[in-house]
């Protein structure tokens, strides 16, 4: 397969997915700015990415404005991602009652000023990190990690939005087609050559439809990212169509047991198979089904193991399983993980969350959690994909996305940001990127 990556198109590259773990540790039992401590351990971040002072219980204040032209606006320029990283963590309440369990993160975003409360015109919002504990839906203090796609680096990455809490979608944020004006991921709209479109639904279940020029089977060119895009207890889950024509989204409450769905913000970004970091080696990738192999699918032609760069999965326990990734461990980049739920929103999926914590063997255990009655329990969901899992490292983080079957043009994106990054895909075989996404004929 021929892939384009963008850095070689010899055109001037951002620098790169911003990246971070972040330590939390409760300091009281209140949720004041003092109540906890907010931090990147030592060397486990890049450079565009730190932390921004005010965080609190359960809430984690983030900026990527180094990455962006000093440009504070985080939220207009990209998309962040959050992870929990901790498969289990004790935390205390108000009243100081010692609590243990587990809970999903959110993508959420504060409204700020630049000093001038009367002068709206200068305002703008920055991400932070919504923690919230499954089934209880109380802040959780918990080890978390992020990632943010700059809208800059061409990634079909975005972030859909409501006006009234539990309507439709009335906005979404995604990079800008500078050609055309149009983001690359339009509401409602149709999929053309340069810009997919999210077909906003009204009970939390959404269909992703990618640009057409990327000729992207979705059932195996690429993996989908999702999470909860607002400051409640809800998660995100995705799964590609029976057909590979799009992907569907859903949103839920990490306290419903069950089919139940909730209208609510989500926040997307697709990784395509072939992806490399900055320097053309291809990151690890790949969906795991919940027996721990990984995911294979036939197109009537052949079959399609999604995994790539060398990554191994193992399982011993139901619902747990430990990855390893040859030259990088916990330390050295953000593991990115997403639920899947199933084509007929009934399979054992459908309701099941994932953390991950580093292992003492230099790898990750990765939890995939039934919501249940009460706390939320560790499952196998058998033979069918349970997680999708991107690592991204902190050295030569991959500057933008390295499409495979690709034909045509997707345009030059352009946002926000002072003297922004350009790039055009121009669909000729430029590289030959070799990837372990395995193929075998039938």
């Amino acid at each position: 397969m021929f892939v384009v990556p963008l850095m070689l198109l010899g055109v001037q590259q951002a620098a790169g997915v911003e990246l971070a773990n972040f330590n939390v540790v409760q300091n009281d039992f209140g949720n004041n700015a003092t109540s906890v401590n907010f931090t990147i351990p030592t060397g486990q971040s890049t450079a565009g990415a730190a932390v921004r002072e005010g965080s609190n219980a359960g809430d984690y204040n983030l900026d990527f404005s180094a990455s962006q032209g000093g440009s504070k606006d985080d939220v207009a320029n990209g998309v962040m991602f959050p992870f929990v990283t901790q498969n289990f963590s004790k935390h205390f309440d108000k009243a100081g009652i010692p609590l243990y369990g587990v809970g999903t993160a959110s993508a959420a975003k504060s409204l700020l000023n630049n000093g001038t409360p009367e002068d709206t015109a200068d305002d703008y919002e920055q991400y932070f990190i919504a923690t919230a504990a499954s089934n209880s839906g109380i802040e959780l203090n918990t080890n978390v990690s992020a990632a943010y796609f700059p809208f800059s680096e061409g990634w079909i990455t975005g972030a859909a939005n409501n006006t009234a809490n539990g309507g439709v979608f009335t906005s979404i944020n995604a990079g800008i087609i500078s050609s055309t004006g149009n983001n690359i991921v339009t509401l409602n709209g149709s999929p053309t050559s340069t810009t997919g479109t999210l077909f906003g639904g009204t009970n939390g279940q959404h269909q992703l439809f990618l640009p057409t020029n990327l000729n992207a089977d979705t059932r195996t060119d690429g993996l989908l990212f999702v999470a909860h895009a607002k400051n409640e207890d809800n998660y995100a889950l995705s799964h590609p169509s029976a057909s590979g024509d799009s992907f569907h989204i859903i949103t839920r409450d990490n306290g419903s047991n069950g089919t139940s769905t909730e209208q609510d913000p989500v926040a997307f970004v697709y990784v395509p198979f072939g992806q490399t970091n900055a320097v053309g080696t291809p990151i690890a990738m790949g969906k795991v089904n919940g027996d721990g192999t990984f995911a294979t699918v036939n197109d009537g032609i052949s079959d399609t193991t999604l995994v790539q760069g060398g990554a191994t999965v193992s399982t011993s326990i139901d619902g747990l399983y430990s990855l390893t990734i040859p030259g990088q461990d916990p330390s050295t980049g953000v593991l990115m993980v997403s639920p899947e739920s199933s084509l007929d929103n009934t399979a054992a999926s459908f309701d099941n969350f994932v953390t991950y914590q580093p292992n003492q063997s230099g790898g990750w255990d990765i939890a995939v959690r039934d919501i249940g009655l009460r706390q939320a329990q560790l499952e196998s969901v058998g033979a069918i994909p349970a997680f999708s899992f991107a690592f991204m490292p902190f050295a030569n983080a991959p500057t933008g996305p390295t499409y495979g079957n690709f034909s045509g043009s997707i345009g030059s994106i352009s946002t926000s940001v002072p003297e922004p990054t350009s790039l055009m895909l121009l669909g000729v075989p430029v590289a030959l990127a070799l990837w372990a996404r395995r193929r075998s004929c039938v």
